[in-house]
């Protein structure tokens, strides 16, 4: 005689081998498409330059840096790249392989360095004249500066601390609402009140 029981297992078992076998060639399909790369990619980006100060961020609209400052040399090259770079008429070559820094320190009775050009592998990378020397965050260092900029915080513009303090209490609120509400209602009900 024919068992119905026995029948419904077999058909749940195989249709869990099935699943199985499913999901077992689709993990492999997608090692075997990630595995296919055969070599390295090569990156063939240009050459770039920057320019790292103390106390002024630098950058080609700003134009204002510390009196000791570095230029950084980077390329993902794979082979040493030749540099030129002209630091108030002062020219300095070399090479270099993917990564250099280079320190610079300007005397103190100049307050402006009239031109930075950096040239790797004969192109310009980076290129400023006119360029103000701040000697840190001080006052005098701030009157040197012919324009300084103001930043006024609108009410809205909060840091993160403040952000979060104002976050946290309204999840402090959204909380303690209800929280509140359920428990009186419930000592209410246990102390036999009635809703008319």
């Amino acid at each position: 005689m024919f068992d119905d029981t026995e029948y419904k297992i077999y058909s749940v078992l195989g249709i869990v081998i099935i699943g199985a076998m499913f999901i077992t060639g689709l993990f492999l399909s997608c090692g075997s498409v990630v595995g296919q790369t055969t070599e390295q990619p090569v990156i063939d980006a240009q050459p770039q330059a920057y320019i790292e100060s103390r106390f002024i961020l630098w950058d080609i609209k700003e134009k204002s840096i510390d009196k000791t400052f570095d230029i950084n040399l980077i390329s993902w090259s794979n082979v040493s790249s030749y540099y030129t770079i002209n630091v108030n008429g002062n020219i300095t070559n070399g090479t270099f392989y993917q990564y250099k820094q280079l320190n610079y320190t300007i005397i103190t009775n100049v307050s402006r360095i009239t031109i930075i050009e950096v040239s790797i592998n004969n192109i310009t990378v980076l290129f400023a004249r006119d360029i103000r020397i701040v000697a840190g965050i001080t006052q005098s260092g701030i009157d040197t500066i012919s324009e300084p900029y103001k930043i006024s915080f609108l009410p809205f513009e909060l840091t993160k601390l403040e952000w979060n303090l104002v976050f946290s209490g309204i999840v402090g609120v959204l909380i303690s609402l209800p929280t509140a509400y359920f428990t009186i209602k419930y000592y209410r009900k246990h102390r036999g009140a009635q809703v008319l």
